[in-house]
């Protein structure tokens, strides 16, 4: 599927909880295609943009998305609080929540990301992270191009 038919209503309906924020969003996209679930996609960008937004009081959050060789990477970058060290492994457990101050006070439930990386890996890709705490955070969804299915047909 296109990679413009999930990006483009994420970005749309995000970017006006971003300017309730008063946070800028960026997105940046190339031209492409991706060999997966387009609901199960955008069901992720959703809540990886929604968090970083969420978690985020002020800065900004970007969504960049990068075609490779066999590859399309979608990158959400935050300017929010950052998770601490010790706790990125755990991010991605069921009812998991990182206890910080910003995490308390937003409402959920702790399976977002939980779900997000199980359907990242149905999908037949990746969801990991990196965080620096106070600078932010960025999380990679690896998804398989579509272009190396379409060669073989």
């Amino acid at each position: 599927c296109n990679i413009k038919d999930f990006v483009d209503p994420v970005e749309q309906q995000l970017k006006v909880l971003s300017k309730e924020k008063d946070l800028n969003f960026e997105v940046t996209q190339d031209l492409g295609s991706v060999w997966a679930d387009p609901v199960k996609v955008r069901q992720i960008l959703f809540n990886l943009v929604g968090n970083a937004i969420k978690f985020t009081e002020s800065g900004s959050v970007r969504l960049t998305v990068k075609v490779e060789a066999k590859n399309v990477v979608f990158e959400v970058h935050d300017t929010g609080p950052g998770i601490p060290k010790g706790e990125l492994d755990r991010i991605f457990d069921p009812f998991y929540q990182v206890d910080s101050t910003a995490a308390r006070s937003a409402n959920g439930t702790g399976m977002g990301l939980a779900v997000s990386r199980n359907l990242a890996e149905l999908n037949g890709g990746t969801l990991t992270v990196n965080s620096i705490l106070g600078q932010g955070s960025c999380f990679t969804l690896t998804l398989p191009s579509a272009k190396p299915y379409l060669d073989e047909v």
